[in-house]
Formats: structure tokens, C-alpha cells, sequence
């Protein structure tokens, strides 16, 4: 009893104890929690009694609160753990049937699966224009296509991936490019005609060559050289006649 009575002063309401000795009618004594001994027994020739106090208002308000509170969130509870329930049980069927798929060696349940999602895919887009099922489809059947088949997917998106990359890079590249540099201009050199008198045609008829006498005598012979340039170079040449 002196348990239950320290847990619920712990919570802030006032508690008391009715002490009813062995003439109930007279030594009838009301103390608080707070009187009684910690640490030493209780005497024992007093029979101890619970009376709650009463509650006033604002515990009856906080009381309905917390029940309330209380039932909506063991409601919730069941309600999250049926729902949990529930996931578990389909994310298992939808494992095992996407384990049959991929490793199923018939083609034709792979061939399947794409088809029905191609035609989800029409079906959604329904309402839309032919632009909007064409998307739609296209998306239903890559999504299927990936599903059904991972490696070649996951192949064919990493090299996608890649020359995305280099193309992004090549075009980056070229317009953050300082622009080329311009040759300079060339000098324009002004250029100077020289006039040329005509040439005067001639056929070799008319041509007169004016002829001089001159004296014989005053010519001076050619001396012999034997290609000597100096004296000191004779005995290297021979000299013939």
C-alpha cells in the first residue's frame, strides 16, 4: 500500500492516509504522504487505509485528455500494425514474383510483363493525346524492360551515363573556349609600275651596224700566261711549245 501511495504523489495530487486505530469511531487520524516515515516501519497498532482525495477541475480535464490520447494512440497502434501487416505479406509476393521473372529461363512471361505494361501505359494516357499515351507506354515499357531484365539495364544506363558525360564535357569545353586569336593584317605594298619604252620589232633588213677603223699598230699583243701569278710559282707549271 505505501508503494501504490508514493507513485501517485509523485505525480502532484494531494494524497492522504486515514490512520484507523482499534476504536474506529475515535482515533481516526488523517496525515499526508508526506507524514509518513521513510525510513522506519510505520507503527503498527494503526491499520492504514487508502482514501484518494477528491479531483478538482483541471485533473478532471487533464484526466479525459490523457484517456483520449491514450485510445487514439492504441487505435493508431492496430491501424499501424495491420498496415505493417499488410506490406510485409505484399512486398514478399511482389519479391518473389519479380525473382520468378528475372530468373524464369521462358522468355515469353518476360515478353509478357512488358506488354501488359505497355498497355497500362495506353490505358493511362487515355484521356491525353496521342503524345501523352505515346510517353506514357514508353515509360511503362523502359520500366518493365528494366525490371524484367537488371544487368543489360543497368549496362546500357552506365554507358548512356558516360557519353552524356564526355558530350556535357565537349560542349562545356568549347563555349567557356577564350575565343582564337586573329592573325594580324597584312601590309598591302604598293606597287610601283615601271613604264617600258615598247620594243621596236625588227625583221633583220634594216639594220645598220656602224664599222670603225682602228690602227693596227697600236694594238698591244697578248702576253703568254701559263697561269703563273708570280714568279716565286714557275717550277710548279709545266709550259709546253
Amino acid at each position: 500500500m505505501a508503494r501504490q501511495v508514493l507513485r501517485l504523489g509523485s505525480m502532484g495530487f494531494p494524497v492522504y492516509f486515514a490512520a484507523v486505530g482499534p476504536e474506529e469511531a475515535k482515533d481516526n487520524i488523517t496525515m499526508t504522504i508526506a507524514d509518513l516515515p521513510i525510513y522506519e516501519p510505520a507503527p503498527k497498532k494503526y491499520v492504514y487505509q487508502f482514501v484518494p482525495s477528491e479531483r478538482n477541475i483541471l485533473q478532471k480535464g487533464i484526466g479525459s485528455v490523457r484517456r483520449f490520447f491514450a485510445e487514439y494512440q492504441e487505435s493508431m497502434k492496430n491501424f499501424s500494425e495491420k498496415v505493417s501487416y499488410k506490406w510485409e505479406v505484399s512486398k514478399a509476393h511482389t519479391l518473389g514474383l519479380i525473382d520468378y521473372i528475372q530468373n524464369d529461363p521462358n522468355v515469353l512471361a518476360r515478353a509478357g510483363v512488358i506488354t501488359v505494361a505497355g498497355l497500362g501505359g495506353i490505358v493511362a494516357g487515355y484521356k491525353g493525346g496521342r503524345m501523352k499515351k505515346v510517353t506514357y507506354s514508353s515509360i511503362a515499357i523502359v520500366s518493365a524492360a528494366s525490371l524484367c531484365y537488371p544487368k543489360q539495364a543497368a549496362n546500357v544506363t552506365y554507358s548512356a551515363y558516360d557519353g552524356v558525360v564526355s558530350q556535357s564535357c565537349r560542349l562545356w569545353k568549347f563555349l567557356t573556349a577564350p575565343p582564337p586569336a586573329c592573325p594580324p593584317e597584312p601590309v598591302k605594298e604598293t606597287a610601283v609600275k615601271e613604264e617600258k619604252a615598247p620594243a621596236q620589232k625588227s625583221d633583220g633588213k634594216n639594220v645598220v651596224v656602224n664599222l670603225t677603223k682602228t690602227d693596227s699598230s697600236k694594238i698591244k699583243p697578248v702576253e703568254k700566261d701559263f697561269g703563273q701569278s708570280s714568279e716565286e710559282d714557275k717550277d710548279l707549271y709545266t709550259t709546253r711549245g
